[in-house]
C-alpha cells in the first residue's frame, strides 16, 4: 500500500494524527476514518511508489468528495482541490516500462457530508479501471 498521513485539518497541515499503509478504495460515507481523526475537515496525503507489471500506457482515475491532488512522478496529473459531490477525474495516458518504480503521491480532504476516495488505474489493453493491487504500491 502507500503510506497515508491524516490530519485533523482540511488544508494538511499540522501534525498528522494517524499513519498507515493502504490501499486508497474508501467510502467512509459520513463517517470518520478512524476514531483519532474527524469525520469532517480532514485531510491525507499519501505517498510511495507503484510498480508498472507490463510495458505499455497507463491512466490513473480517482473518485473523490472532496478535493483531490494527483501526482505522478512529481508532475500534477489531476487537480479537483474544491468541495465536490462524487466525481470522476482521469489522468492522460502515461508511458512506463515492466518494473519501472513510478512515485505516486495523492493528496485529498473531506470538507463534510459524504466522504469518498479511490484511486485506481487502466492498465494497457484494458478498456476497465481497478482499484491498484496493494502487491503492485510500495510505501514511503
Amino acid at each position: 500500500g502507500l503510506t497515508g498521513n491524516y490530519f485533523n485539518s482540511k488544508d494538511l497541515s499540522g501534525s498528522p494524527k494517524l499513519t498507515r499503509v493502504e490501499v486508497i478504495d474508501f467510502d467512509w460515507q459520513k463517517n470518520a476514518p478512524h476514531s483519532s481523526i474527524n469525520a469532517d475537515n480532514f485531510s491525507v496525503r499519501w505517498t510511495g511508489t507503484v510498480t508498472i507489471p507490463a510495458n505499455g500506457k497507463y491512466r490513473f482515475r480517482t473518485i473523490s468528495d472532496d478535493g483531490v491532488r494527483l501526482y505522478v512522478n512529481g508532475s500534477q496529473r489531476i487537480n479537483r482541490w474544491n468541495d465536490h459531490s462524487p466525481t470522476t477525474d482521469t489522468s492522460s495516458s502515461l508511458s512506463f516500462n515492466a518494473g519501472q518504480r513510478v512515485s505516486l503521491t495523492l493528496e485529498y480532504y473531506e470538507r463534510g457530508g459524504g466522504a469518498v476516495m479511490q484511486l485506481q488505474w487502466q492498465k494497457p489493453g484494458s478498456s476497465s479501471y481497478m482499484a491498484i493491487p496493494i502487491g503492485s504500491l510500495n510505501p514511503n
